[in-house]
């Protein structure tokens, strides 16, 4: 659970919740579309994931899907990786491409605005979707973050059994210090969280589909407060080490 804050004070700090199913109406059905163009990557087939014998046991390789490989997406990334999984990750950057590549990773080049670039997707178990927004891009955050996600759940139909969507907690609207947990309303009092509340609109629509179409593949949303770790404080760390 997560308490608001008053209106006078900052937000608290909230761990990641998983939405329940009974959220807000989708922001309107989609159009199928093709799925990024890819760059030194291999076996992108349709086959299962592989399964391979050490010391007499069975070890499955999971294929994992990771778009938005940032400061949160590349950690899970090698994660997943040191995990035995097979991690493939869409960046915008044949640099970052390269860099992720010699990480071990099967790296996508791909843009979430550019549909035509979303090609070749493989099969994969999971997919975590993380994207952050560029301030230096010339795009809207409504556009990156709702059309941009419209884009990638047409690419990936039918493509993976779970999509992990990366959202915020200010979704929520309340700031009279009462609880918060998962099943609160949601109504936020400003744009951003307006815009994440319709891009889980349209993950809750896409998953609906896939089960009214039955097809396989299930949604959850992490609504997070903060992201901050090594490298990476909160947007007012220096007035909290100073103890303002």
């Amino acid at each position: 659970p997560k308490r608001s804050a008053p209106p006078a004070q900052s937000p608290s700090k909230s761990t990641a919740a998983k939405a329940g199913p009974t959220e807000p109406n989708a922001a309107g059905r989609t159009s199928r579309s093709s799925a990024c163009d890819v760059i030194e990557i291999e076996g992108l087939d349709e086959e299962s994931p592989s399964d391979t014998t050490t010391h007499g046991a069975l070890l499955r390789t999971m294929r994992r899907l990771i778009i938005g490989c940032g400061y949160l997406g590349e950690r899970v990334a090698h994660e997943w990786l040191s995990g035995g999984d097979e991690v493939y990750v869409l960046t915008r950057s044949k640099e970052r491409a390269a860099r992720f590549a010699e990480s071990g990773f099967k790296p996508l080049v791909g843009d979430v605005l550019e549909v035509n670039s979303l090609q070749g997707f493989p099969q994969v178990e999971t997919i975590l979707y993380a994207v952050g927004f560029d301030r230096t891009s010339q795009h809207s955050k409504r556009m990156v973050y709702v059309e941009g996600l419209r884009n990638v759940l047409n690419a990936v139909r039918g493509r993976t059994q779970r999509f992990v969507y990366v959202s915020s907690t200010s979704v929520y609207g309340q700031d009279n210090a009462e609880e918060v947990d998962e099943f609160s309303t949601v109504s936020p009092s400003e744009e951003n969280g307006r815009i994440c509340r319709d891009a889980e609109a349209l993950v809750w629509e896409h998953f609906r589909q896939a089960t009214e179409e039955a097809r396989s593949g299930d949604a959850i949303v992490l609504r997070l407060a903060g992201i901050y770790g090594p490298g990476r404080l909160l947007a007012r760390d220096q007035q909290l080490l100073r103890g303002e």
